[in-house]
């Protein structure tokens, strides 16, 4: 799975990933106009969608037009590829590198990796095909476009820092057949990440429908106790895909056992998981394993 952050050594890679959104750094050169790297990805075969989304029969091929353009006022070289998508904690799209072996609905699109150079204001409009293969179950696939910068760049204002921007869409393959949605929801743990402490639930989506759990979480200490409440409103979790229900827990719980329950439905598909009163220690925090997983890109 890739990470948003590699240390290099004294330099440091950030990664920014976007959803049809523009990736950009801006900054203010010598003279009065700023200067700016600003690029993003679109559906030039349908500019009303904010991803792609076609229907297909196993067999059957489709020919999509993916665009990207140069919106900033510096030339910019990029790679331009399809990945696997996956979904961060809480749901959403993330997408992967190029380098990932590409899996599942990714080896569908038949799109040969490239690198464009763009001059500010210019774009460019690429074709690729989808191709479903015989004998796929029906389901609703998720596969990924992403154009990232060639190479790493300054970060403004900082001197050991360096980032790649990407900005990346959603390809959604819909197999007609019938709808078999469900998902499972696994043992509750405790985990940190930075700077906060987690409960963190395995959700596996076990159906072939998208879903878009919602529900409430609560955690209880051994009398009954209200420790945490919270509402949950996942994003998108793709078929086949193992993701968390992922929630910060507060600086005041402390040390000791306590009971978890969470009861989650997906309103469009009416299923259903949860559980309840399931007991689980906090241990001292600065004993407990570092879970933390990116962030999901904005989604739409």
């Amino acid at each position: 799975m890739p990470r948003t952050l590699h240390a290099l050594a004294l330099v440091t890679i950030l990664t920014l990933v976007t959803l049809g959104l523009p990736a950009s750094i801006f900054t203010q050169s010598t003279t009065p106009e700023p200067v700016s790297t600003t690029f993003g990805m679109f559906v030039a075969s349908s500019p009303t969608d904010t991803y792609f989304k076609v229907d297909l029969e196993p067999g059957n091929s489709a020919t999509l037009t993916a665009g990207i353009s140069n919106t900033g006022t510096t030339p910019v070289d990029l790679r331009v590829f399809a990945t696997n998508a996956y979904n961060p904690p809480n749901g959403g799209f993330a997408a992967g590198e190029e380098e990932d072996e590409r899996t599942g609905p990714a080896l569908w699109v038949n799109f040969e990796a490239m690198t464009v150079e763009l001059a500010p204001g210019d774009r460019k409009t690429m074709d690729f095909t989808i191709t479903v293969p015989e004998g796929t179950a029906p389901g609703q696939y998720t596969a990924a476009l992403v154009a990232r910068t060639a190479e790493s760049l300054d970060v403004p204002g900082t001197a050991n820092f360096r980032q790649i921007l990407r900005s990346a869409l959603p390809v959604t393959i819909t197999v007609p057949g019938p709808e078999n949605p469900g998902f499972e929801l696994g043992s509750p743990v405790f985990s940190t990440g930075g700077e906060f402490t987690m409960v963190q639930i395995p959700l596996t989506n076990t159906g072939n429908m998208r879903l878009k759990p919602q529900g409430a979480l609560t955690i209880t200490t051994s009398d009954g106790t209200d420790a945490l409440s919270a509402n949950i409103a996942m994003r998108s979790v793709f078929i086949g895909s193992d993701t968390l229900v992922q929630v910060a827990l507060p600086a005041s719980m402390q040390a000791g056992d306590y009971l978890v329950s969470i009861d989650l439905t997906d309103p469009e598909n009416n299923v259903h998981a949860g559980f309840t009163d399931v007991r689980i220690t906090l241990p001292n925090r600065a004993s407990l394993p570092d879970g933390a997983m990116p962030s999901p890109s904005p989604e739409t």
